[in-house]
Protein backbone atom coordinates (compact mmCIF):
# COMPACT_ATOMS: atom_id res chain seq x y z
CA UNK A 1 0.00 0.00 0.00
CA UNK A 2 2.77 2.35 0.98
CA UNK A 3 4.60 1.49 -2.20
CA UNK A 4 1.50 2.24 -4.22
CA UNK A 5 1.10 5.62 -2.59
CA UNK A 6 4.75 6.44 -3.17
CA UNK A 7 4.36 5.49 -6.81
CA UNK A 8 1.29 7.69 -7.13
CA UNK A 9 3.22 10.64 -5.69
CA UNK A 10 6.43 10.05 -7.61
CA UNK A 11 4.90 9.49 -11.05
CA UNK A 12 3.65 13.06 -11.62
CA UNK A 13 6.98 14.45 -10.47
CA UNK A 14 8.85 12.19 -12.78
CA UNK A 15 6.46 13.03 -15.60
CA UNK A 16 6.98 16.78 -15.11
CA UNK A 17 10.73 16.28 -14.93
CA UNK A 18 10.71 14.19 -18.07
CA UNK A 19 8.67 16.81 -19.93
CA UNK A 20 11.00 19.52 -18.74
CA UNK A 21 14.01 17.54 -19.88
CA UNK A 22 12.39 17.04 -23.29
CA UNK A 23 11.31 20.74 -23.61
CA UNK A 24 14.59 22.28 -22.39
CA UNK A 25 16.44 22.01 -25.73
CA UNK A 26 13.55 23.82 -27.44
CA UNK A 27 13.68 26.58 -24.84
CA UNK A 28 17.42 26.86 -25.17
CA UNK A 29 17.11 27.05 -28.93
CA UNK A 30 14.42 29.76 -28.58
CA UNK A 31 16.60 31.77 -26.18
CA UNK A 32 19.53 31.45 -28.55
CA UNK A 33 17.36 32.57 -31.49
CA UNK A 34 16.18 35.60 -29.52
CA UNK A 35 19.75 36.45 -28.56
CA UNK A 36 20.90 36.08 -32.16
CA UNK A 37 18.00 38.28 -33.33
CA UNK A 38 18.92 40.98 -30.78
CA UNK A 39 22.53 40.80 -31.88
CA UNK A 40 21.50 41.08 -35.52
CA UNK A 41 19.28 44.08 -34.75
CA UNK A 42 22.08 45.75 -32.82
CA UNK A 43 24.51 45.07 -35.65
CA UNK A 44 21.98 46.45 -38.15
CA UNK A 45 21.53 49.57 -36.00
CA UNK A 46 25.30 50.05 -35.82
CA UNK A 47 25.62 49.68 -39.59
CA UNK A 48 22.71 52.07 -40.15
CA UNK A 49 24.24 54.64 -37.79
CA UNK A 50 27.61 54.27 -39.50
CA UNK A 51 25.96 54.77 -42.90
CA UNK A 52 24.12 57.86 -41.63
CA UNK A 53 27.38 59.27 -40.25
CA UNK A 54 29.14 58.59 -43.56
CA UNK A 55 26.26 60.16 -45.48
CA UNK A 56 26.34 63.22 -43.22
CA UNK A 57 30.10 63.46 -43.69
CA UNK A 58 29.68 63.26 -47.48
CA UNK A 59 26.97 65.91 -47.32
CA UNK A 60 29.18 68.18 -45.25
CA UNK A 61 32.02 67.74 -47.73
CA UNK A 62 29.65 68.42 -50.64
CA UNK A 63 28.29 71.56 -48.96
CA UNK A 64 31.79 72.79 -48.21
CA UNK A 65 32.85 72.08 -51.79
CA UNK A 66 29.78 73.92 -53.10
CA UNK A 67 30.50 76.89 -50.86
CA UNK A 68 34.12 76.93 -51.95
CA UNK A 69 33.13 76.84 -55.62
CA UNK A 70 30.51 79.55 -55.06
CA UNK A 71 33.06 81.71 -53.27
CA UNK A 72 35.56 81.14 -56.07
CA UNK A 73 32.97 82.06 -58.71
CA UNK A 74 31.92 85.13 -56.73
CA UNK A 75 35.55 86.18 -56.44
CA UNK A 76 36.00 85.73 -60.19
CA UNK A 77 32.85 87.76 -60.89
CA UNK A 78 34.05 90.43 -58.48
CA UNK A 79 37.44 90.50 -60.19
CA UNK A 80 35.79 90.76 -63.62
CA UNK A 81 33.49 93.51 -62.36
CA UNK A 82 36.45 95.41 -60.94
CA UNK A 83 38.29 95.12 -64.24
CA UNK A 84 35.22 96.36 -66.13
CA UNK A 85 34.81 99.34 -63.81
CA UNK A 86 38.49 100.24 -63.97
CA UNK A 87 38.52 99.90 -67.76
CA UNK A 88 35.56 102.25 -68.04
CA UNK A 89 37.15 104.77 -65.70
CA UNK A 90 40.49 104.56 -67.51
CA UNK A 91 38.88 105.10 -70.89
CA UNK A 92 36.36 107.78 -69.95
CA UNK A 93 37.71 109.62 -66.91
CA UNK A 94 41.24 108.96 -65.75
CA UNK A 95 42.80 109.73 -69.11
CA UNK A 96 41.34 113.24 -69.14
CA UNK A 97 40.41 114.09 -65.59
CA UNK A 98 41.84 114.60 -62.16
CA UNK A 99 45.49 113.52 -61.67
CA UNK A 100 45.33 113.71 -57.90
CA UNK A 101 42.39 111.37 -57.30
CA UNK A 102 38.74 111.89 -56.56
CA UNK A 103 39.07 113.60 -53.22
CA UNK A 104 41.42 116.44 -54.11
CA UNK A 105 40.75 118.41 -57.26
CA UNK A 106 43.89 120.12 -58.55
CA UNK A 107 43.62 123.86 -59.19
CA UNK A 108 42.62 124.54 -62.77
CA UNK A 109 41.73 120.89 -63.37
CA UNK A 110 38.11 120.92 -62.15
CA UNK A 111 36.82 122.17 -65.50
CA UNK A 112 38.55 119.32 -67.33
CA UNK A 113 37.24 116.78 -64.86
CA UNK A 114 33.74 118.19 -65.09
CA UNK A 115 33.83 117.85 -68.85
CA UNK A 116 35.11 114.28 -68.58
CA UNK A 117 32.41 113.27 -66.09
CA UNK A 118 29.66 114.95 -68.11
CA UNK A 119 30.86 113.10 -71.21
CA UNK A 120 31.16 109.75 -69.44
CA UNK A 121 27.82 109.77 -67.61
CA UNK A 122 25.55 109.18 -70.66
CA UNK A 123 27.66 106.15 -71.63
CA UNK A 124 27.11 104.26 -68.38
CA UNK A 125 23.66 102.83 -69.08
CA UNK A 126 24.74 101.42 -72.45
CA UNK A 127 28.14 100.16 -71.28
CA UNK A 128 26.67 98.25 -68.33
CA UNK A 129 23.17 97.45 -69.61
CA UNK A 130 23.29 93.83 -68.37
CA UNK A 131 25.62 94.35 -65.40
CA UNK A 132 23.73 96.21 -62.68
CA UNK A 133 26.39 95.89 -59.98
CA UNK A 134 29.05 97.38 -62.22
CA UNK A 135 26.68 100.18 -63.17
CA UNK A 136 26.02 100.83 -59.48
CA UNK A 137 29.77 101.05 -58.80
CA UNK A 138 30.34 103.48 -61.65
CA UNK A 139 27.40 105.69 -60.70
CA UNK A 140 28.56 105.79 -57.10
CA UNK A 141 31.98 107.01 -58.28
CA UNK A 142 30.36 109.57 -60.57
CA UNK A 143 28.18 110.74 -57.69
CA UNK A 144 31.21 111.21 -55.46
CA UNK A 145 32.96 113.13 -58.24
CA UNK A 146 30.01 115.43 -58.80
CA UNK A 147 29.86 116.00 -55.05
CA UNK A 148 33.55 116.99 -55.04
CA UNK A 149 32.81 119.39 -57.90
CA UNK A 150 30.06 121.01 -55.85
CA UNK A 151 27.21 119.73 -58.06
CA UNK A 152 25.00 118.16 -55.42
CA UNK A 153 21.90 117.70 -57.60
CA UNK A 154 23.85 115.78 -60.23
CA UNK A 155 25.45 113.72 -57.49
CA UNK A 156 22.00 112.91 -56.12
CA UNK A 157 20.83 111.51 -59.46
CA UNK A 158 23.84 109.18 -59.61
CA UNK A 159 23.55 108.04 -56.00
CA UNK A 160 19.80 107.43 -56.29
CA UNK A 161 20.29 105.19 -59.32
CA UNK A 162 23.21 103.39 -57.68
CA UNK A 163 21.26 102.81 -54.47
CA UNK A 164 18.27 101.43 -56.38
CA UNK A 165 20.55 98.99 -58.20
CA UNK A 166 22.40 97.93 -55.05
CA UNK A 167 19.16 97.31 -53.15
CA UNK A 168 17.54 95.48 -56.06
CA UNK A 169 20.43 93.02 -56.32
CA UNK A 170 21.88 92.77 -52.80
CA UNK A 171 19.12 94.00 -50.50
CA UNK A 172 19.20 97.10 -48.28
CA UNK A 173 21.34 95.77 -45.41
CA UNK A 174 24.56 94.91 -47.25
CA UNK A 175 27.70 97.11 -47.00
CA UNK A 176 27.51 98.55 -50.53
CA UNK A 177 23.91 99.82 -50.28
CA UNK A 178 24.62 101.18 -46.80
CA UNK A 179 27.67 103.13 -47.99
CA UNK A 180 25.76 104.50 -50.97
CA UNK A 181 22.88 105.49 -48.70
CA UNK A 182 25.28 107.49 -46.54
CA UNK A 183 26.71 109.25 -49.58
CA UNK A 184 23.23 110.04 -50.85
CA UNK A 185 22.33 111.52 -47.47
CA UNK A 186 25.39 113.80 -47.67
CA UNK A 187 24.36 114.89 -51.16
CA UNK A 188 20.82 115.59 -49.98
CA UNK A 189 22.12 117.74 -47.14
CA UNK A 190 24.45 119.70 -49.43
CA UNK A 191 21.53 120.32 -51.77
CA UNK A 192 19.46 121.60 -48.84
CA UNK A 193 17.11 118.60 -48.93
CA UNK A 194 17.27 117.91 -45.21
CA UNK A 195 13.95 116.02 -45.05
CA UNK A 196 15.05 113.66 -47.82
CA UNK A 197 18.30 112.99 -45.97
CA UNK A 198 16.39 112.18 -42.78
CA UNK A 199 14.02 109.80 -44.58
CA UNK A 200 16.92 107.63 -45.70
CA UNK A 201 17.43 106.50 -42.11
CA UNK A 202 13.79 105.94 -41.27
CA UNK A 203 13.80 102.75 -43.39
CA UNK A 204 10.44 103.78 -44.81
CA UNK A 205 9.29 101.63 -47.74
CA UNK A 206 7.48 104.68 -49.14
CA UNK A 207 10.41 106.14 -51.03
CA UNK A 208 11.19 106.68 -54.69
CA UNK A 209 14.45 104.78 -54.22
CA UNK A 210 12.62 101.70 -52.97
CA UNK A 211 10.13 102.01 -55.82
CA UNK A 212 13.02 102.17 -58.29
CA UNK A 213 14.59 99.06 -56.76
CA UNK A 214 11.29 97.19 -57.11
CA UNK A 215 10.98 98.34 -60.72
CA UNK A 216 14.48 97.03 -61.46
CA UNK A 217 13.59 93.69 -59.90
CA UNK A 218 10.35 93.56 -61.90
CA UNK A 219 12.17 94.36 -65.13
CA UNK A 220 14.69 91.59 -64.45
CA UNK A 221 11.87 89.11 -63.84
CA UNK A 222 10.25 90.10 -67.13
CA UNK A 223 13.53 89.42 -68.90
CA UNK A 224 13.66 86.03 -67.18
CA UNK A 225 10.15 85.25 -68.50
CA UNK A 226 8.59 85.31 -65.02
CA UNK A 227 5.70 87.76 -65.57
CA UNK A 228 3.59 86.65 -62.60
CA UNK A 229 6.48 87.31 -60.20
CA UNK A 230 7.29 90.54 -62.02
CA UNK A 231 3.70 91.67 -61.60
CA UNK A 232 3.98 91.55 -57.80
CA UNK A 233 7.14 93.70 -57.76
CA UNK A 234 5.76 96.17 -60.29
CA UNK A 235 2.40 96.55 -58.51
CA UNK A 236 4.24 97.42 -55.32
CA UNK A 237 6.49 99.84 -57.21
CA UNK A 238 3.49 101.54 -58.84
CA UNK A 239 1.64 101.81 -55.52
CA UNK A 240 4.62 103.61 -53.98
CA UNK A 241 5.06 105.89 -57.01
CA UNK A 242 1.41 106.88 -56.93
CA UNK A 243 1.71 107.85 -53.26
CA UNK A 244 5.03 109.69 -53.23
CA UNK A 245 5.28 111.13 -56.76
CA UNK A 246 1.88 110.81 -58.52
CA UNK A 247 2.70 113.37 -61.24
CA UNK A 248 6.19 112.14 -62.12
CA UNK A 249 6.85 110.43 -65.46
CA UNK A 250 8.32 107.43 -63.64
CA UNK A 251 4.88 106.68 -62.17
CA UNK A 252 3.47 106.28 -65.67
CA UNK A 253 6.51 104.27 -66.67
CA UNK A 254 5.65 101.93 -63.79
CA UNK A 255 2.12 101.63 -65.19
CA UNK A 256 3.50 100.65 -68.58
CA UNK A 257 5.87 98.08 -67.08
CA UNK A 258 3.03 96.55 -65.06
CA UNK A 259 1.01 96.43 -68.27
CA UNK A 260 3.89 94.52 -69.87
CA UNK A 261 3.75 91.94 -67.06
CA UNK A 262 0.02 91.45 -67.67
CA UNK A 263 0.57 91.33 -71.43
CA UNK A 264 3.06 88.49 -71.00
CA UNK A 265 0.33 86.65 -69.08
CA UNK A 266 -2.13 87.25 -71.98
CA UNK A 267 -4.37 89.42 -69.80
CA UNK A 268 -4.98 91.75 -72.71
CA UNK A 269 -7.86 93.89 -71.39
CA UNK A 270 -6.14 94.66 -68.09
CA UNK A 271 -2.83 95.24 -69.87
CA UNK A 272 -4.45 97.65 -72.35
CA UNK A 273 -5.67 100.04 -69.66
CA UNK A 274 -2.24 100.26 -68.04
CA UNK A 275 -0.27 100.46 -71.28
CA UNK A 276 -2.43 103.24 -72.75
CA UNK A 277 -2.51 105.23 -69.52
CA UNK A 278 1.21 104.73 -68.95
CA UNK A 279 2.22 105.86 -72.43
CA UNK A 280 -0.10 108.88 -72.48
CA UNK A 281 1.10 109.99 -69.04
CA UNK A 282 4.74 109.75 -70.13
CA UNK A 283 3.97 111.50 -73.41
CA UNK A 284 2.40 114.46 -71.58
CA UNK A 285 5.54 114.75 -69.44
CA UNK A 286 8.02 114.10 -72.25
CA UNK A 287 9.73 117.45 -71.73
CA UNK A 288 10.63 116.40 -68.16
CA UNK A 289 12.23 113.12 -69.25
CA UNK A 290 16.00 113.39 -69.55
CA UNK A 291 17.49 112.45 -72.91
CA UNK A 292 19.10 109.28 -71.62
CA UNK A 293 15.72 108.10 -70.25
CA UNK A 294 13.71 108.70 -73.44
CA UNK A 295 14.04 105.02 -74.32
CA UNK A 296 11.40 104.35 -71.64
CA UNK A 297 8.91 106.25 -73.79
CA UNK A 298 9.95 104.22 -76.82
CA UNK A 299 9.43 100.96 -74.93
CA UNK A 300 6.01 102.08 -73.72
CA UNK A 301 4.90 102.75 -77.29
CA UNK A 302 6.34 99.48 -78.57
CA UNK A 303 4.43 97.59 -75.87
CA UNK A 304 1.19 99.05 -77.21
CA UNK A 305 1.98 97.87 -80.73
CA UNK A 306 2.89 94.43 -79.37
CA UNK A 307 -0.33 94.25 -77.33
CA UNK A 308 -2.63 94.82 -80.29
CA UNK A 309 -0.63 92.52 -82.54
CA UNK A 310 -0.97 89.67 -80.04
CA UNK A 311 -4.61 90.55 -79.40
CA UNK A 312 -5.38 90.39 -83.10
CA UNK A 313 -6.45 94.03 -83.33
CA UNK A 314 -4.58 94.96 -86.49
CA UNK A 315 -6.19 98.39 -86.81
CA UNK A 316 -5.10 99.46 -83.35
CA UNK A 317 -1.61 98.02 -83.94
CA UNK A 318 -1.31 100.04 -87.15
CA UNK A 319 -2.52 103.19 -85.37
CA UNK A 320 0.15 102.94 -82.66
CA UNK A 321 2.82 101.94 -85.16
CA UNK A 322 2.02 105.11 -87.08
CA UNK A 323 2.26 107.07 -83.81
CA UNK A 324 5.75 105.64 -83.27
CA UNK A 325 6.86 106.64 -86.76
CA UNK A 326 5.47 110.16 -86.33
CA UNK A 327 7.02 110.58 -82.88
CA UNK A 328 10.53 109.76 -84.15
CA UNK A 329 11.46 108.54 -80.69
CA UNK A 330 14.98 107.25 -80.08
CA UNK A 331 15.53 103.59 -80.75
CA UNK A 332 15.93 101.16 -77.90
CA UNK A 333 19.51 100.35 -77.00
Amino acid sequence: MVGLLALIVICPIVTVYVFRMVDEPKRAASRQALAERDQAQQAEARVKKQLEQESAAHQTVAVQRHKALAAEMAAQRSQQATKAVLAFLQKNLLSSGNPKGWGAIAPGKDATLRQAVNAAEPKVAEAFADRPLEEASIRQILGATYLDLGEAERAIRQFERALALWEAILGPDQPDPSECRNQLAVAYRRAGRIDDAARLYQQSPLSSTHAAALAIQGSALLTEKKPAEAELKLRESLAIRQKVQPDDWTTFDAQSMLGAALLDQKKYAAAEQLLVSGYKGMKQRQAKIRARDRSHLTKALERLVHLYELWGKKGEAAKWRKEAEAAELPKKS
